[in-house]
């Protein structure tokens, strides 16, 4: 498995048909199982957690937290559990499933891409059975994937679980405001301010320093703050923004890559050739000649 991502979903009593972890992709793995009449838990993990029904029928009553619900899921139909959600289920017919996990990392990168966007914050709502084509033709490629091991390479999977998180996001979440857990990290007002000035301002130097005076705040606890609320540091939030930057570049413009260097705020092309390859596991010019749109 890859060692980037630990896939938290624990089942006990599985028959598993198959796995993708021996493709070490990057923050995403695909099991499918053939699950019998019985009872099964799945405990709570920092993942999202999809799972589809490929043949028969997954009915009977299921525990999501402490909520008890009867639900039916048929061929194609998709369960969707948020992160940290406990779900046991009893089932009454034998089922085969395959089980979609996507890491916290790229949900949190997601989530703090609508952020800096719109500047609102959405929370997940766990869904008992929803019909997507978008959603449920995604698992079936990367289902193949699985199988076959080359119908998608693992970089193109990584960038269809953002796309599939982007899509829950955007049809089955809801806006929340979140509040500040504890002293120990940013308040919203100067956390939307600093995530505001980075993404206005990849091109430039940015310092821990010029950020601290913005908040109002003194540069040890400012850094110390950033960590605790978005579990990076501020160094690595900025490089994974430019990287962000340059990937959309590369893809969507005709831009020399020496010059996309500049406009997301790297040293020189090697600098973003090395970062960029350190990160997504491509060369930038490599990664334009496949997604070049």
């Amino acid at each position: 498995m890859n060692n980037n991502y630990t896939c938290c979903v624990d089942i006990s009593n599985l028959n598993l048909i198959n796995t993708s972890a021996n493709l070490n992709w990057d923050g995403v793995c695909l099991n499918m199982y053939f699950l019998e009449a019985v009872n099964y838990k799945f405990p709570k993990t920092n993942s999202l957690l999809m799972l589809m029904v490929i043949d028969g029928e997954m009915n009977g009553a299921c525990i999501i937290n402490d909520r008890k619900n009867d639900f039916k899921l048929v061929r194609d139909e998709i369960l969707i559990l948020s992160p940290n959600t406990y779900f046991e289920v009893k089932l009454q017919s034998n089922v085969k499933i395959a089980a979609f996990i996507i890491s916290e990392k790229i949900v949190k990168n997601v989530s703090f891409d609508i952020f800096t966007q719109n500047n609102n914050f959405y929370n997940f709502n766990c869904k008992l059975s929803i019909k997507n084509n978008f959603l449920t033709n995604s698992i079936k490629s990367i289902i193949e994937a699985s199988v076959v091991g080359e119908s998608l390479s693992g970089i193109k999977v990584t960038y269809l679980a953002y796309a599939i998180v982007a899509e829950i996001f955007e049809k089955y979440s809801a806006l929340s405001v979140p509040e500040k857990k504890n002293n120990n990290e940013l308040n919203q007002n100067s956390l939307q301010k600093t995530l505001n000035f980075i993404e206005s301002n990849l091109h430039k130097n940015i310092s821990a320093e010029q950020l601290a005076a913005m908040s109002g705040i003194k540069y040890a606890q400012f850094s110390r703050l950033f960590k605790a609320t978005m579990q990076v540091t501020l160094h690595q939030y900025i490089i994974q923004r430019r990287i962000e930057k340059a990937r959309i570049l590369l893809s969507e413009t005709e831009l020399k890559i020496v010059e996309i260097a500049q406009e997301c705020g790297f040293s020189d092309q090697v600098h973003l050739t090395r970062l960029f390859n350190r990160s997504l596991g491509i060369s930038p010019a490599a990664f334009r000649r496949k997604f070049r749109i």
